[in-house]
């Protein structure tokens, strides 16, 4: 194709040289500047937070008291690039000016500036068919996975500091409408492109902890991820996805058995009609522990929406979901095997901002779960959108760590999203932001029944 279009460029250039010679009376115009080789964008983002929350079920000692404080996140981002490549780095620092606990030491200024993205692009391979991502990158957003139920946040030990991969993405187009991701990943425990050591006893922040105050658990792994889009009715994700966990650390030297785990999952993204949709997702697992022990697990995620657009720029919708994670009866009293789902790279706040601060599995570890639930909201104008959920929350299985029962209790949140300022300056140039509240009245399954809340506002400057 490359060809065809320098042949079709050189033919075309010189017919309009022979019109030009034969126009003698035609003044000649002045060439067109030449594009240049590279082009380069830089831009940088303040992410500004107030967060306060209490009683958190669950979690450990320091979440379950009452927390207020602010976070900062700083990032700058620069790439160059042209039609055959990209490349893009961005820095990020984020710390935290503490209002309660006040002497906590957490994210305090100017905390660990690390390199956040750097990746490579290298486009239209093989006859334009493959595309090449190598480097620290991120899978949210226009990269997100699906939902994000298999594959979002690389680094989840961190919240949502950062949520990078260190990978190979391997992009392959069948047609415009098929395309098959193939992955590899490793990341490390800790960053090694940092400058500044919060904890100068330990180094750098730990990454990928499962417990908190585990170390030295290093993930790998990847898979294919094939997405279908040639029925316009009926789209589908299929993907297998494979996870090492290395063995890791207590605090005082005790193992933790690491795990390997293949999943193996598809996604159907139904369109019924212009104003009603759906999404349904399935995925099981099967693998083992060091030491033997067989591992499976199983999730389900189902949801149907209608929306619509009014001419006055309104944008209602309703939506109901259920949300499905097996667990595992044993999985505290040791001996047999392991039923409960393994979250995998997806231990990020996937169904609420408070409840991923229940450690009762390990951090942001979404397991054990059966979660049906009703949202609403509307928009106007993409300057505005309100939303609200609302739905119960039980244990997929009963458990050793469970007070009397399965009924975990009644989660409820409302969002309101804003944007005040959109391309200021030649198209860029945004200031968006959020207020978002949440509470959880805990059930049986839980010792402590005091309601819970969590209560964030954002601004967001980026340019």
């Amino acid at each position: 194709m490359k060809t065809k279009t320098a042949l079709f460029a050189a033919a075309f250039s010189a017919a309009a040289s022979a019109l030009a010679a034969t126009g003698a009376d035609t003044e000649a115009e002045a060439p067109a500047a030449a594009k240049p080789f590279l082009d380069w964008n830089a831009g940088a983002s303040l992410r500004q937070r107030q967060e306060v929350a209490e009683r958190i079920p669950g979690a450990v000692p320091a979440m379950r008291g009452y927390n207020n404080y602010f976070r900062s996140l700083l990032n700058f981002w620069a790439e160059t690039g042209n039609e055959d490549f990209k490349l893009r780095m961005r820095l990020a620092d984020e710390f935290r000016f503490w209002g309660h606990p006040s002497r906590s030491r957490s994210y305090r200024f100017p905390d660990e500036l690390l390199v956040d993205n750097l990746y490579l692009d290298l486009y239209g391979l093989f006859g334009g068919r493959l595309d090449i991502r190598a480097g620290r990158q991120d899978f949210t957003g226009p990269d997100m996975y699906g939902a994000g139920l298999v594959l979002c946040d690389g680094t989840p030990a961190d919240g949502s500091r950062t949520f990078f991969f260190d990978a190979i993405r391997f992009r392959w187009a069948f047609a415009e409408t098929e395309k098959t991701d193939a992955l590899l990943i490793y990341n490390n425990h800790k960053t090694a492109l940092s400058w500044g050591h919060p904890n100068a006893s330990r180094g750098e922040r730990e990454l990928a902890t499962i417990w908190p105050g585990t170390s030295r658990q290093n993930e790998s792994g990847g898979g294919l991820y094939h997405r279908s889009r040639t029925l316009e009715d009926l789209p589908f994700d299929a993907y297998w996805i494979y996870k090492r966990e290395s063995k890791a650390h207590l605090p005082g030297g005790a193992p933790v058995p690491g795990r390997k785990v293949h999943t193996f999952g598809a996604r159907l993204m139904p369109k019924f009609t212009e104003t009603l949709s759906g999404a349904a997702e399935a995925a099981f697992q099967e693998g083992e522990r060091d030491g033997s022990t067989a591992c499976d697990g199983a999730m389900f995620d189902a949801m149907l929406r209608w929306t619509r657009k009014t001419s006055g720029g309104w944008k209602p919708y309703v939506q109901g979901e259920f949300y499905w994670l097996s667990g595992d009866r044993d999985r505290r009293r040791g001996g047999g095997n392991d039923h409960a789902w393994d979250p995998l790279w997806a231990r990020w706040p996937q169904a609420s901002e408070l409840m991923v601060l229940d450690f009762t599995d390990g951090v942001g570890y979404w397991s054990n779960l059966a979660f049906p639930s009703a949202s609403a909201g509307v928009g106007w104008n993409d300057r505005f959108d309100l939303s609200v959920r609302t739905g119960p929350m039980f244990a997929a299985v009963r458990d050793a760590a469970t007070a009397d029962g399965r009924y975990m209790g009644w989660f409820s949140s409302a969002k309101f999203g804003f944007t005040i300022v959109k391309g200021a300056i030649d198209g860029r140039g945004d200031i968006t932001g959020y207020v978002l509240g949440e509470v959880f009245a805990p059930g049986d399954y839980y010792n402590d029944g005091k309601l819970a809340y969590f209560l964030r506002w954002q601004l967001l400057f980026s340019f």
